[in-house]
């Protein structure tokens, strides 16, 4: 038995298709094989993949980043293969990211003020995937999570990333970044103070954000030792899945639902524990 609230949510979540999905396995030799549990099917397919790593997917098409930190999208039955702008082809007023010499997995990224700087890593990237079928759109995103500093959008035509600023020049509230959804040309950030960031990045150029920094918090506090995810209905309501782990290593599973039309002042209602 459930409440109202989750059987009304649960009805507005995409229809599934038909057949179960397709589930993909990298092999120690740098390829991969697909399953199909449909016909109780393995199909190996005979692309290397060796110093390649898988980012994200969405239907047939994968975001990969090579070995000297390219990032790529690839076709995994045909091995069509997109390459993508270079990591530091950003666009921002007051940042800017740069490759070190002769280090293909090493960046600096840093203000033109000189107020901040940062040295990262390619083996902490990470991103999301969005890719429509029928209309050939392409959206994605990526970005460094050690922490998070900012996260940069890519639409099919682009040649450059807009940045997206996650901790300098933020409101206090829309800084952080602990859950990450994309959907088509909209972008959802779960903040570190529980705030739901969403920007949109359908126009023809930039992005814009559509969170006031006054907003108040979507989701109260959990607790240092939960685990959240966040979900994005059809009908852009908000979901927080959590697991909880108690002092005995019990744990707690948890849903919560937001309205984003509700008024500020509404509780937040568990729906399922």
């Amino acid at each position: 038995m459930v409440c109202s609230n989750w059987y009304s949510v649960s009805k507005q979540t995409v229809p599934r298709k038909s057949g179960s999905p397709w589930l993909m396995l990298f092999t120690d030799e740098g390829d991969y094989v697909l399953y199909n549990p449909y016909e109780d099917m393995v199909y190996r397919r005979g692309r290397d993949f060796s110093g390649s790593r898988f980012l994200a997917s969405c239907g047939k098409w994968l975001l990969m980043l090579d070995s000297r930190s390219r990032l790529y999208l690839i076709d995994v039955f045909s091995g069509n293969r997109i390459d993508l702008p270079p990591l530091e082809s950003l666009l921002s007023n007051d940042s800017v990211l740069k490759r070190m010499e002769d280090r293909d997995k090493e960046f600096e990224f840093e203000s033109i003020d000189g107020s901040y700087y940062s040295l990262l890593n390619a083996d902490e990237i990470k991103g999301r995937l969005w890719v429509d079928e029928e209309t050939k759109e392409v959206a994605l995103v990526w970005y460094f999570d050690a922490p998070a500093c900012f996260v940069c959008l890519y639409k099919k035509g682009n040649a450059h990333y807009d940045l997206i600023p996650i901790t300098y020049g933020v409101p206090r509230k829309l800084t952080g970044l602990c859950g990450l959804v994309l959907r088509g040309y909209r972008l959802y950030i779960l903040t570190t103070r529980r705030v739901v960031r969403v920007i949109d990045f359908s126009g023809q150029q930039g992005f814009e954000e559509l969170t006031r920094s006054y907003t108040s918090p979507t989701f109260s506090h959990l607790g240092y030792n939960c685990y959240s995810s966040l979900v994005v209905t059809t009908a852009g309501e908000f979901l927080l899945v959590t697991i909880t782990t108690s002092e005995s290593s019990e744990r707690a599973f948890r849903i919560y639902y937001k309205d984003p039309n509700a008024e500020p002042d509404d509780q937040m209602p568990d729906l399922v524990e």
